[in-house]
C-alpha cells in the first residue's frame, strides 16, 4: 500500500514540475518577445523620447488586457510597425535592373553551333596543310571572339561540325582538313 502512495506523489510532482516548466517557457517567451519589440524600438531611437517607467507600464498594461481577453493586443503595433520600417534602397530600382538583366544575359548565352561550324570551315579551306585540333580551337576563338573551352570544342563541337559538314574530315588523330572535290 505504501508503494502505491508514494508513486501517486511522485506523479503528482512530475505533473506539478511539468506544468511549472510550462509556466516558465511561457514567460521566458514573453519576455523574450519583449526584448524583441525594445530591440527595434531602440534601432529607431524611439526609447529616448519616453522614458523606461512608461515601457514598462504599456507593457503591464498590454499583459493585463491580454489575460482578461484572453486574446493578445498590441495597441501600439501598428504604429511602432509604421515607425520600424526598413531603410529604403539607394541604388536607383532601375539600376538594379538593368544588373540583373545583364547578368541574365550573361547566364543565358548559348553558343551558336552553325555559327562555330561555318568558322571550322572557313578556316579549314583557308589552310593548304591539315591543322591540329588546338591550333584549330585557337584561331576559331580568336576569329569569334568567344571563349570556347578546348575538351568542349574538340569532344563536342568538332564531331557536331563533322556531321553538319561531310566535307570537314579528320585526317589523322588530332589533325583535321576540309575536302576538296
Amino acid at each position: 500500500m505504501e508503494i502505491s502512495k508514494e508513486k501517486e506523489h511522485i506523479y503528482t510532482l512530475m505533473r506539478d514540475i511539468t506544468e511549472e516548466r510550462r509556466k516558465l517557457t511561457e514567460m521566458y517567451y514573453d519576455l523574450k518577445m519583449r526584448l524583441d519589440e525594445l530591440n527595434k524600438l531602440e534601432k529607431k531611437e524611439l526609447i529616448s523620447d519616453i522614458p523606461l517607467e512608461g515601457y514598462v507600464q504599456l507593457f503591464n498594461d498590454q499583459r493585463r488586457i491580454e489575460e482578461v481577453s484572453g486574446k493578445k493586443v498590441t495597441p501600439y503595433k501598428k504604429e511602432v510597425e509604421r515607425l520600424v520600417e526598413e531603410p529604403k534602397s539607394v541604388i536607383p530600382k532601375k539600376d538594379i535592373e538593368n544588373a540583373r538583366d545583364e547578368e541574365n544575359v550573361k547566364r543565358n548565352t548559348y553558343l551558336n553551333v552553325d555559327k562555330v561550324v561555318g568558322e571550322i570551315s572557313h578556316i579549314l579551306k583557308k589552310s593548304t596543310t591539315m591543322i591540329s585540333t588546338r591550333d584549330l580551337h585557337e584561331k576559331v576563338q580568336e576569329s569569334l571572339e568567344v571563349s570556347i573551352g578546348f575538351h568542349n570544342f574538340r569532344n563536342n563541337i568538332l564531331p557536331k561540325a563533322r556531321k553538319k559538314n561531310p566535307r570537314i574530315s579528320q585526317a589523322t588523330r588530332g589533325f583535321y582538313e576540309y575536302k576538296k572535290d
